[in-house]
């Protein structure tokens, strides 16, 4: 648990900036889902509500016939760059950011002395 901690504590500056950079991306593709998509869908008829439903569509809940019913050219566009955004790229930024914290943590961790441990 010690390690846990230390590894959060260490990171914390850089995933405050991954997920703000995920709220600032999602916050404009919510932008552009309510101006493309809320005439139509109802998910999308504010941006509070679009906002929402981009986190649900991260999480797998998603509707691509209706998106494609209601715009044919925009939907897969605005669908597989989302996904891609969301998931692949600011979900691995925030893994990456953690495992640096935790090697660098690990690091510090195996240079202890045991016998200075020991006496401890």
């Amino acid at each position: 648990l010690n390690i846990l901690t230390r590894t959060l504590a260490a990171c914390q500056q850089s995933i405050l900036g991954v997920l703000v950079l995920f709220v600032w991306v999602v916050f404009g593709y919510a932008i552009t889902g309510n101006s493309v998509f809320g005439g139509g869908i109802f998910e999308f008829r504010s941006i509070n509500s679009s906002f929402s439903t981009l986190l649900r569509y991260l999480l797998g809940d998603f509707d691509c016939p209706a998106l494609r019913d209601e715009n044919k050219q925009m939907a897969p566009a605005f669908f597989w760059t989302f996904e891609v955004l969301g998931l692949f790229l600011l979900l691995n930024f925030l893994i990456a950011v953690i495992s640096d914290a935790f090697a660098d943590v690990s690091a510090e961790q195996s240079f202890i002395d045991l016998d200075s441990a020991l006496a401890k």
